[in-house]
């Protein structure tokens, strides 16, 4: 069917059927679809290959209630909890109880991380190498327009990709991001596989949703019906970008560790020394990177970094003036930038 061969093109069973799958399934058609297209070809491959001759599934399910809806969440669990009995997988079941405990207010935001929680916990614990989402093309779109309106780098109009690390063991998965929701509706049809609809889905008040039902058929009116396919293309345009600039933040992140090592300068977890600007032929933009891949290997927070932070440590790590020296940029979560004879170091 033509899912599972996108599917199996963009993430080859060959390279995971050994590997234990914690799949995210919420009850809805994207998950669902997903649900059973990982298992015909799990178990297509399985039948094909010696290597497993117990015939044994690697694929677990995992189901978040968020409790959001009332009996409505709960009538997801019941559906997820049915389908797991009947296709004969493993079901591990969370549910967030904050919205009876007066502690977070339901926000998007907050509904993401408290799934991705259970997702990775669950995972460690049931001994998965690779969480896998439902996320589809549709999902790619809608989070491209979302991150332009409040303001993004090429990096948000670049993703969601296949894969990304979750954690330090852990693997994302998103092995739709390829294929249209239509093209979800007609599978599960083909296999005649119910699947539940999320009512939330509708409201408006939820920023996704408001691009999903007002924004964007405003703008396939106004720009055609290949819009879509256009920010799609656009996308995949910005990940090739983006991946050629991480490789050479790569190297740049190389190059500077050697250098630091010749000078005898010693990092440490919550530092980092880096050269000033005059020192390494790299454009800004490659830096701007390396620094990125810093913020991530220190666990310091990106968010807070506005175009104002970078420009400020752009003008401190540029040509070695005497008027630089000693000169310092306030950072937020309390990470001051030095500048220190040819280097500057942030803790």
């Amino acid at each position: 069917m033509s899912l599972e061969i996108q599917l199996d093109a963009r993430w080859p069973v060959a390279g995971w059927r050994h590997t234990r799958l914690l799949v995210a399934v919420s009850g809805g058609a994207d998950s669902v679809a997903l649900l059973h297209a990982l298992l015909r070809l799990s178990r297509t491959a399985t039948s094909l290959s010696a290597a497993n001759p117990d015939g044994e599934i690697l694929v677990d399910v995992a189901h978040f209630n968020h409790g959001w809806r009332g009996v409505s969440s709960d009538q997801d669990e019941a559906f997820v909890v049915q389908l797991c009995k009947r296709l004969g997988v493993r079901l591990f079941v969370g549910r967030d109880n904050s919205h009876t405990q007066q502690l977070p207010v339901k926000t998007e935001e907050h509904a993401r991380e408290s799934r991705y929680a259970f997702l990775s916990e669950t995972a460690y614990g049931c001994g998965a190498r690779y969480v896998v989402t439902g996320h589809t093309a549709n999902d790619r779109v809608e989070t491209i327009l979302h991150n332009l309106f409040r303001g993004t780098g090429l990096a948000g109009v670049a993703g969601p990709t296949v894969t990304r690390q979750l954690d330090r063991d852990l693997v994302l998965v998103r092995p739709l991001i390829g294929c249209w929701r239509e093209q979800v509706i007609a599978y599960l049809t083909q296999l005649q596989e119910p699947f539940r609809d999320d009512a939330s889905n509708e409201d408006v008040s939820y920023r996704r949703n408001f691009l999903r039902h007002t924004v964007l058929p405003i703008l396939r009116q106004e720009y055609g019906e290949q819009l879509d396919k256009r920010l799609w293309s656009f996308s995949e345009l910005a990940e090739e970008a983006v991946a050629a600039l991480r490789d050479s933040a790569a190297e740049y992140l190389r190059i500077v560790e050697a250098l630091r090592r010749d000078v005898g300068l010693v990092g440490d977890r919550g530092s980092a020394w880096l050269p000033s600007l005059n020192q390494l032929n790299f454009p800004w933009v490659v830096v701007r990177e390396g620094l990125r891949q810093v913020w991530l290997a220190q666990t310091w927070k990106l968010q807070g970094m506005s175009r104002e932070h970078w420009d400020a440590l752009r003008t401190l790590m540029t040509v070695d003036t005497k008027s630089q020296q000693n000169a310092s940029v306030n950072l937020p979560e309390g990470l001051i930038a030095r500048r220190e004879g040819d280097w500057i170091r942030i803790d």
